[in-house]
């Protein structure tokens, strides 16, 4: 069987393609751009074309598409009019892992990084774990893997609602935190959706909900919460920080697993942890495989990944793009390192979160001593009229400088000596701040 995905280099489309790959099927696939991922999956295999052509859809395809693909491309167009099946990734997805249990996991912000370590853990545990990720998970360079075993850990997305196409044995939500209310429309339906995922799935007790999320704390009452508090089923003690490491214990049915120590920075990844590794003891996992599996994990790709240590300024990229996520990912860096400046470069994402989120974002960036606002990456939006980086600038408070062009020659204006560096967004920033870092490690 051959398949066909339109916006394959699409990280979750990737993720679908390498599946499908490994388990031996045809695939070709069109985008409009390049990516590292394009790169991937043509060295497996995959043939891609950098357009969307109506002639690339043949007679006997399976065709899939994401959500950021209209209705009228002209792929789909083309293979509606043949009667080609036509599937969302999700649905795909779905089918192609229906025989196993699916481990999966929602939230607002880190449902990456939580199911990123959750599929090392259970890849530790058992080679054969299958994993859909949407972010490269570094130490393992995939963010996909099909394995003959029983268990599939996948990251479910609540942005485009095609979480509720998983079928979940168990969960993770991390937290319910309004965005993406251009596709919602309303908070409300965005709970609701949240409330609905969490009813589909089957092993309730290992339903796991983070307890500082108000919302999840009035949800289902035979799940089980995990956080700092002394409620908390699964409780986080003994919570400490160095420059490139967190530490803490867990406290997890009657028993206390002393002194982890995971390679990320902040009270919100060990809050991820924390989730990965109940959730993992609960299915049998030892706790000898768990800190084999924390002793190599590197985090993903774009999460406060250090892209130089040069002597002097150390570099960031961060995806952070939510004010919640800026805030904690500045916090985590500020404790890590109090006595450096931080030098922070935001590209805000989409017109609409930032006119949701506005007041929030003013008061996001209080632990960088210095930042500058690139351009507000559209992601195919309209502009909204006084809403854009230069109300944002304003808003912003302590001293910022606002870069629409030559960032390099702004971040020369500003760094010092020992400050460190961070590129925030879920945008094209990511291709900035590894030029800069690249230039930056040679001179």
């Amino acid at each position: 069987m051959h398949y066909h995905l339109i916006g394959i280099s699409g990280i979750g489309m990737s993720a679908l393609a390498k599946l499908l790959l490994e388990k031996g099927f045809s695939v070709s696939g069109s985008d409009i751009k390049e990516n590292e991922e394009t790169k991937v999956l043509r060295s497996l295999g995959a043939k891609i074309t950098i357009r969307h052509n109506e002639d690339t859809i043949k007679p006997g395809m399976v065709v899939a598409f994401s959500t950021a693909i209209p209705s009228h491309n002209v792929e789909m167009l083309a293979a509606k009019k043949i009667n080609l099946p036509i599937y969302h990734r999700s649905i795909l997805l779905q089918k192609l892992l229906e025989d196993k249990k699916s481990l999966c996991v929602a939230g607002a912000h880190g449902k990456t990084s939580t199911s990123a370590l959750l599929a090392s853990i259970f890849q530790m545990h058992d080679q054969g774990v299958s994993f859909s990720i949407g972010g490269v998970i570094r130490h393992l360079n995939t963010n996909s893997c099909f394995g003959n075993g029983e268990v599939a850990i996948l990251e479910a997305d609540e942005s485009d609602g095609s979480f509720l196409n998983t079928n979940p044995d168990s969960a993770i939500i991390t937290n319910t935190d309004p965005d993406h209310l251009y596709f919602w429309k309303t908070e409300s339906s965005l709970k609701a959706a949240y409330k609905a995922f969490a009813a589909k799935v089957i092993c309730k007790e290992n339903l796991f909900l983070c307890d500082e999320d108000p919302f999840l704390n009035r949800m289902d009452k035979k799940a089980t919460r995990y956080g700092f508090s002394k409620k908390a089923c699964a409780r986080i003690l003994d919570f400490g920080q160095e420059e490139e490491f967190s530490t803490f214990t867990l406290a997890l049915d009657g028993a206390i697993y002393k002194d982890f120590s995971i390679m990320q920075l902040g009270r919100h990844q060990v809050l991820n942890a924390a989730a990965a590794i109940s959730l993992s003891l609960r299915y049998g996992v030892s706790e000898d495989a768990i800190r084999d599996a924390l002793l190599v994990y590197k985090g993903v790709s774009r999460r406060l990944e250090c892209l130089s240590t040069k002597p002097g300024t150390i570099i960031y990229d961060d995806y952070a793009h939510h004010p919640k996520e800026v805030f904690e990912t500045l916090r985590a860096l500020k404790k890590a390192h109090p006595k450096r400046r931080i030098v922070c470069v935001f590209q805000p994402h989409r017109y609409t979160r930032l006119k949701e989120h506005f007041t929030e974002f003013s008061y996001a960036f209080s632990h960088a001593s210095y930042c500058i606002v690139t351009k507000v990456f559209a992601a195919g939006e309209k502009e909204i009229e006084k809403v854009n980086e230069n109300t944002l600038a304003d808003q912003i408070k302590g001293p910022v400088t606002i870069a629409t062009e030559d960032i390099e020659t702004s971040l020369n204006n500003v760094l010092k000596k020992e400050d460190l560096l961070v590129f925030l967004g879920a945008g094209d920033i990511s291709k900035t701040a590894r030029a800069f870092a690249k230039n930056w490690e040679a001179s």
